[in-house]
């Protein structure tokens, strides 16, 4: 009767140990889910951060390439004069 009783109490831990393990690998599962979800969601959110910096990096260099054009009409034209040139402030008192 002891030798049945200690091989019920055995077994009666394995399962119990079994099922606790069972539900730690479930709540390891879903939180492993969780952090897969919040992982995309980041990266969905980086990415489109990315693209919107290259926009603004294009956007920028195109302004910077006309500042330059201009730059350069405005020198080629004040080289070409021949005859002295001033430049007056009509604001100025």
């Amino acid at each position: 009767m002891l030798v049945f009783l200690c091989q019920f109490l055995v077994i009666f831990f394995l399962v119990l140990n079994v099922r606790k393990r069972r539900q730690a690998e479930q709540r390891l599962n879903a939180q492993g889910e969780q952090l897969k979800d919040i992982v995309n969601e980041r990266t969905a959110e980086l990415s489109l951060t990315n693209k919107e910096l290259l926009l603004e990096v294009d956007s920028r260099k195109k302004a910077e390439a006309a500042i330059r054009k201009s730059d350069e009409q405005w020198d080629r034209t004040f080289n070409s004069f021949t005859d002295i040139v001033t430049l007056q402030d009509t604001d100025c008192v």
